[in-house]
């Protein structure tokens, strides 16, 4: 639908993700494309969001600032895909409310089990997620880089996004999440439990932080509640075939 917001003519288009009903009003139609496996006719909408100039500018000036703090050539994002990680940093403010949280991470899932691998970027998600589909039998992605982690009244579960990541790795679904994996480079493989006390750092790291300070004690409260419910591990890795079997092993059971 295109709507006029403010004198800007507008798209409209409602989604839902993990169950969550949202309208976003948005100027490119690339969000639409992007967007197009959550768009939903469903009139319930639990609440809306609008990417306006303003914060598309934002996400430009953070992503010049970023450039300069890892000393990487700055090249210029299109405004579409500005827009759309603004409109992404929008949702995941209002997530905390509905006891959900973005994670950065991989989340494959396996026989109704679902496995999230994270790790600082170039760590090797993408690489491990790889394997797992090589060699683990009916594994699949439900999402490569951003998805959503929500606690239902039926426990704990791992839903797609349409940010899925480079490789556009993703399904609209959700998935109870089984554990959480951090990885690390080794040059043997092994995977041990770990607990939440010796995991927080790197588990806070990967969420979405708020500069609002009700909805980043929100968002540890939920984390905390998540790993109350779920599994964590440490994976040392080579990223041998080995690497996807051991872990997999080890955490399935």
């Amino acid at each position: 639908m295109i709507m006029i917001l403010r004198g800007e003519k507008m798209f409209s288009t409602v989604i839902e993700i993990a169950g969550i009903c949202i309208e976003v009003n948005h100027t490119y139609d690339y969000f639409q494309k992007l967007s197009r496996p959550y768009i939903s006719a469903d009139k319930n909408i639990d609440f809306s969001v609008t990417a306006y100039e303003t914060d598309i500018d934002f996400e430009r000036k953070k992503y010049i600032e970023e450039s300069k703090y890892e000393k990487t050539p700055y090249r210029p994002l299109p405004v579409h895909y500005l827009e759309s990680t603004a409109i992404y940093r929008k949702i995941a403010q209002k997530l905390p409310s509905f006891n959900a949280i973005v994670f950065h991470g991989s989340a494959v899932a396996v026989d109704n089990n679902a496995f999230i691998f994270t790790a600082k970027s170039g760590m090797g998600k993408t690489t491990h997620t790889n394997l797992w589909l090589k060699n683990i039998k009916n594994s699949f992605v439900v999402n490569g880089d951003k998805p959503i982690i929500r606690i239902f009244e039926d426990g704990v579960k791992v839903c797609g996004t349409p940010w899925c990541g480079k490789e556009n790795l993703g399904t609209n679904i959700c998935v109870p999440l089984k554990s959480i994996c951090i990885l690390n480079r080794g040059n043997r493989n092994s995977i041990c439990k770990t607990d939440f006390s010796d995991a927080i750092s790197t588990l806070i790291g990967q969420t979405y932080r708020s500069n609002n300070t009700q909805v980043l004690v929100d968002t540890l409260k939920i984390l905390e509640n998540i790993a109350k419910n779920i599994e964590l591990y440490k994976l040392y890795c080579n990223m041998s075939d080995e690497a996807s079997i051991i872990s997999y092993n080890a955490m399935k059971d």
